[in-house]
């Protein structure tokens, strides 16, 4: 029997082209996508869709990308939640990938395709992490300590959070690996070939890895305090 597998994504009125895409990609491997649009007027002609749930900022404001984590309030905690980015194309078996690898492990994890190991001694967010970006090669499933939200797969009954309870927007991804630790849970990049998992841009001026490259000291205070303090 093929399992529920919930899908959460965020996006705003600047990325409707490739949101288009991207939705067009992992749409046919979920059960449900919840769409989160942050500042759009009305619902755009590619979030109208039966698998689409979609949820307004006006309805939940101020989450911004982290948005992309609110449909797990309405899950039940039965299934797996799969988080996926509005810049990238997915390719087919993507989520079978991650589900598969994810059953091979047999301990509460979250399965990705993008993630950091933090270097010691540790100074900085951004200059003191070995990186493996998803679209160049791994030969094997690597763990890691940060696990990227642009692709991740985990069990609900592992982890199931109200993101809404986070006061802080747009640092999502360490914000994932402190509920992950408090939940006993680890994370892994998935084994993959060259351009497996590729974004539809790059270098976008509104994207969270431009503002952390302007400044990430709330990024190395928040590191330290998950895994060094």
């Amino acid at each position: 029997m093929k399992p529920t597998i919930h899908a959460g994504m965020a996006t705003m009125p600047s990325r409707k082209r490739t949101a288009r895409l991207a939705i067009r990609s992992i749409l046919p491997q979920v059960t449900r996508l919840y769409l989160y649009l942050d500042g759009f007027d009305s619902v755009p002609s590619f979030a109208q869709h039966p698998k689409i749930v979609v949820l307004r900022s006006q309805d939940y404001p101020g989450l911004n990308a982290n948005g992309k984590l609110l449909g797990m309030i309405f899950t039940g905690q039965e299934g797996y939640y799969v988080t996926v980015d509005d810049d990238y194309w997915y390719p087919r078996r993507f989520v079978s990938r991650l589900w598969k690898q994810r059953l091979a492990i047999r301990q509460p994890l979250v399965i990705g395709v993008h993630g950091c190991i933090l270097k010691s001694p540790f100074k900085s967010y951004l200059k003191d992490r070995t990186i493996f970006t998803s679209w160049k090669p791994l030969p094997e499933t690597k763990s890691v300590d940060v696990v990227a939200t642009c692709g991740t797969l985990h069990d609900l009954a592992d982890l199931c959070f109200d993101v809404r309870n986070w006061n802080v927007t747009n640092q999502v991804d360490l914000h994932f690996a402190q509920e992950m630790k408090a939940a006993g849970v680890t994370g892994a990049v998935v084994r993959r070939g060259w351009f497996w998992l590729v974004p539809l841009r790059w270098s976008q001026s509104d994207s969270i890895f431009a503002a952390l490259k302007r400044n990430d000291e709330a990024q190395t205070a928040l590191a330290r305090k998950i895994f060094i303090c």
